[in-house]
């Protein structure tokens, strides 16, 4: 029977959406499947479960049944086929069949046989769909696509030249086949045994390969010996675990074996990059399970379930956003005519079908999949059709998925089609056909409902939003688009996949149902070079991200003591701050739902030279560069911002400056909070990234450092020691960072957890002052930041008090864009003292007298060691500025009227010394000198003047007295 329509004009070669002809064929090469409603003409007819229903027909008619699997790229083993059982009587249907996994009580996989597959499909208590294959996000090149040497466009070769390469952290590679290994192996692309293991999963059985057994790894397929070639580039010292799967069932169970520690001696996977999409496998909400799919212990057993397993273990899962772009079509069913009898089709934007814009050779597996936001009842019933243009021009039915929703307890939203491309379409090439998809509204009275369309070819209309595979969508992943380095701006490549996700529940966003979930998270490039050719879409994109988040993962884990409470979730922080460095920040400013947070490329971008320009003609990555400049006789902050990992002790570090001689013409020195004093750093002594430090310097110099940006995982750490009492220890932090950071988003670690700095203070960790230097001003002053905001510029100091022992967080994302990379800090307080003598070596200090009140602000009065002929910077404590005490002097700092400081004096042989002092009279007015005995020394403006001493070799204690009370004012 041969029906035809006429719907308007044929078809033109190469048309998007068009007015179509559309045939009706039922001859026996065409399936007669479809719901059984008398008043549809012409019929699809039957019970249509994604090919399975026909497949058990042929079998029974002993008809070619084999070649019928094989259209429909079904799992068989001898006579039984490979399923998915889904529903709550999953475990009664596993019992009396060979079980292939268990990802959940009402998920699994299961080997049925063809005799029995007619009774399983109908069971009105589970949904049984043929075994999902995972998909590869691969991509044909394009023509004009920009072949990439990855590692430099990443920004990696400069990590690995200080010896980041990924050392002791482990990527699990999951795939579907790894052929061509053994020679990428020997020729150096893939890492040696030493670095490799490999792995079969069948079911849910995993064995590890032994050095030339297990033939099943290498499968007939490439893809995942190019992921692990790009990973292997990008972190060289990485271990690589690499698992050959392929179903969705056992990707699951990769995801799970490469995460757990119990299997692997101790330590799981840090990094597991899985370059598939798996289809159907999710609301597309960022939910990992529907309710419908829980079982009574609260599994599901999606991807996405098994990333937030992997996630909570401290495994970051890499995975792509996916070429499906020009490929997907998402939006609210519309209604128009059906050419069946009281039917509505969707109306795509101009038909009832959607062709194809090219057409695909015989023997192409095409691939549709079509969900909607039907996750209660499931009692909306959408069908799926595809159809192929024949020779002639017209469109013919080819092939239907048409799964009841009408309420059962298994039912699925679901409908999905695989079906191998044959025959010649009209304007195609001999061998080459065109096909067409149509959607068609079964009984859906509570739409209209948000369709989700996803195939493997491109469409003529499509939709980019909301574009994303699965599990991309979910936060438990590290979502990698691809970018085309060819275009002017790094744009997103056209095919790669995008958000928003869809609002909760799997609708479309809009005003009050906005999306929980920001995607994708990062981008890469879009096309490499690998040794079997070219290599590009998403897939090429993610191995890089993985190396990326390898060799952070190995700076984090070198620092002393690891901070965030779960390396996964350091890492994705961690990356997304390198996507919004620079001019990594691609699209509008910040994150956006097609860019995510931007370029994944380590390293500060730069302004490089136009003689070190590459083609992309205006700017490269750098390293971290801090420029220093040391002006002579003056005292100088530093903090490093960059990290060398080799290196970073006093000597090989500033030795080069041309400060002179270390111990006789420069210094440096680090506040020991313990003591309430400064320490001389020998050359040795290794200089922690984030610590503040002070230089002194006779001869001044200057120079700069290069390594690398020390650490996005997490903000850096500084131990403070807390006294109780009032006052508190005092500690110096600065900023390392190279922009600037607001006070009030420090952050401290305690009792377990990290709080901000409002609950530090609550809980009586700290006060709730800042002091800080202003260069500008020339003096210190207090801020508190429960008053509001205040920035601390790039190498700026600031002093805060704990109480109770802390670890303070400097924060690592940037509030606003600084280039400035030092503060020089300049003398300019209100005292200033420097010891002049023959002999190198000489120092003061002033420090607070053991006997002073301990309500004394003991910052006040600095325990900075000097040099020779080195002012040191003294703020004591001017009475003038009584009246004007502001909120923290009113708080801890009421004076009594009297304190001492102790004058510590070394010289390193007996003689006559100057002791010379910069100060205001008003300052000094209130202060006397006193020898050891108590004896006078001067006081006031004598002090002013500057003092001869006679002094003995060795240490010599003064007493520094001030006093605002009249009778301390009065020469004794």
């Amino acid at each position: 029977m041969l029906i035809m329509l006429l719907l308007a004009m044929p078809l033109a070669a190469g048309a998007g959406q068009s007015e179509l002809v559309l045939e009706i064929n039922h001859q026996k090469d065409v399936a007669n499947i479809g719901h059984s409603r008398s008043n549809v003409q012409p019929p699809y007819r039957g019970r249509h479960a994604g090919g399975l229903a026909e497949l058990a027909q042929a079998h029974a008619r002993r008809a070619d049944w084999q070649a019928l699997a094989n259209d429909m790229d079904l799992m068989i083993d001898r006579e039984s086929v490979l399923v998915e059982i889904r529903g709550p009587a999953t475990e009664k249907q596993l019992a009396s069949r060979r079980s292939h996994t268990r990802n959940s009580g009402r998920l699994a996989e299961a080997w049925v046989p063809l005799s029995q597959l007619r009774s399983l499909l109908n069971d009105p208590n589970v949904a049984v769909t043929p075994a999902r294959r995972p998909q590869p996000v691969r991509i044909t090149p394009r023509s004009g696509s920009v072949t990439s040497a990855g590692v430099t466009e990443s920004g990696l070769d400069l990590y690995h030249g200080f010896g980041a390469t990924g050392q002791d952290v482990t990527i699990a590679v999951i795939d579907l086949g790894f052929a061509g290994y053994s020679a990428l192996q020997a020729s150096g692309d893939w890492p040696a045994n030493s670095q490799l293991k490999r792995f079969v999963v069948d079911g849910s059985s995993i064995t590890e390969c032994a050095s030339g057994s297990c033939p099943a790894f290498e499968g007939s397929d490439d893809h995942g010996s190019r992921v692990v070639e790009l990973a292997h580039d990008s972190a060289p010292n990485t271990a690589i675990w690499a698992y050959q799967v392929q179903t969705v069932g056992e990707w699951y169970q990769a995801i799970l074996h490469a995460s757990d520690p119990s299997e692997h001696g101790g330590l799981g996977a840090d990094i597991i990059v899985a370059a598939l999409s798996a289809p159907l496998d999710g609301i597309g909400d960022g939910s990992a399970c529907p309710a419908i799919w829980v079982d009574s212990s609260g599994r599901c057993g999606t991807i996405a379930e098994a990333a937030e397993i992997a996630q909570a273990r401290g495994t970051l899962l890499v995975s792509p956003a996916g070429n499906s772009r020009q490929r997907h079509w998402g939006g609210q069913f519309s209604a128009t005519p059906s050419p069946y009898v009281g039917l509505s089709a969707h109306d795509w934007g101009g038909g009832n079908l959607n062709p194809s814009s090219a057409c695909y050779a015989a023997g192409f597996t095409l691939r549709l999949e079509l969900f909607w936001n039907d996750w209660q009842n499931v009692d909306q019933d959408y069908d799926l059709l595809l159809f192929r243009q024949a020779e002639a021009g017209w469109w013919q039915l080819v092939a239907v998925s048409q799964d009841e929703q009408d309420g059962g307890i298994a039912q699925q939203p679901q409908e999905a089609i695989a079906y191998s491309a044959t025959g010649t379409s009209a304007d195609c090439p001999t061998g080459f056909s065109r096909y067409a998809i149509m959607v068609i509204e079964w009984s859906a009275p509570q739409g209209p409902h948000n369709l989700q369309l996803f195939t493997n070819f491109d469409l003529g209309t499509s939709v980019a939003e909301r574009s994303l595979v699965f599990p991309a969508d979910s936060p438990a992943v590290f979502t990698v688009g691809a970018i085309d380095l060819a275009s002017a701006n790094n744009e997103a490549a056209d095919y790669s996949g995008e958000g928003p996700v869809l609002a909760p529940g799997g609708g479309l966003p809009g005003p009050g149902n906005e999306p929980l979930v920001a995607k994708p998270d990062g981008m890469s490039f879009a096309s490499v070079a690998t040794v079997g050719g070219a290599f590009a879409g998403t897939s090429a994109a993610v191995p890089h991200v993985a190396g990326v988040a390898a060799v952070l993962a190995q700076l984090r884990k070198e620092k002393p003591e690891q901070i965030a409470p779960n390396p996964a979730l350091a890492l994705t922080t961690a990356m997304h701050e390198v996507g919004l460095t620079g001019s990594n920040d691609l699209g509008p400013p910040g994150f956006d739902t097609r860019h995510g947070y931007g370029r994944i490329r380590l390293g500060e971008v730069c302004e490089a030279d136009a003689r070190l320009l590459g083609s992309r003609g205006d700017e490269l990555p750098c390293t971290c560069s801090q420029a220093f400049e040391f002006i002579p006789g003056k005292w100088h902050m530093v903090s490093l911002a960059c990290d060398r990992r080799a290196g970073n002790n006093v000597g090989d570090t500033f030795g080069s400056f041309g400060l002179g001689t270390y111990g006789q013409q420069w210094g440096m020195f680090k506040r020991d909070t313990n003591n309430n004093a400064y320490i001389f750093l020998n050359e040795a002594s290794e200089l922690n990234i984030g610590e503040a430090y002070w230089i002194g310097t006779n001869h001044g110099g200057s120079g700069s450092l290069e390594g690398l940006t020390p650490d996005f995982t997490e903000a850096f750490p500084i131990n403070a020691t807390g006294i109780d009492g009032p006052i508190g220890r005092g500690h110096l932090v600065s900023n390392p960072r190279r922009f600037e950071i607001s006070l009030d988003e420090f952050r401290f670690f305690y009792d377990g957890s990290e709080q901000d700095f409002y609950q530090a203070v609550e809980d009586g960790k700290l006060r709730s002052m800042f002091w800080r230097w202003h260069p500008v001003v020339q003096e210190w002053s207090s801020y508190n930041p429960l008053l509001g905001p205040a920035v601390l510029q790039p190498g700026e100091g600031v002093w805060l008090f704990v109480l109770e022992d802390v670890q303070i967080r400097i924060p690592n994302t940037p509030s606003a864009a600084s280039n400035t990379l030092f503060r020089v800090w300049q003398s300019g307080w209100q005292v200033e003292l420097a010891l002049h003598g023959d002999q190198p070596g000489t120092s003061v200090r002033l420090g607070m007298h053991p006997a002073a009140s301990d309500r004394f602000d003991g910052f006040k009065a600095e325990r900075l060691a000097g040099m020779s002929n080195n002012p040191i910077a003294l703020n004591i404590y001017n009475p003038r500025l009584l009246r004007d005490r502001n909120q923290f002097e009113a708080d801890v700092r009421s004076q009594s009227g009297h304190a001492e400081w102790q004058l510590d004096i070394n010289v390193p042989a007996a003689g006559s010394y100057f002791l010379q002092v910069e100060a205001s009279r008003s300052a000094l007015a209130p202060v006397t000198l006193l020898a050891e005995d108590g004896s006078l020394i001067a006081w006031g403006s004598e002090i002013n003047d500057g003092l001869w001493l006679d002094l003995p070799s060795g240490n010599t204690r003064l007493t520094w007295r001030f006093s605002t009370l009249r009778a301390g004012n009065r020469r004794p």
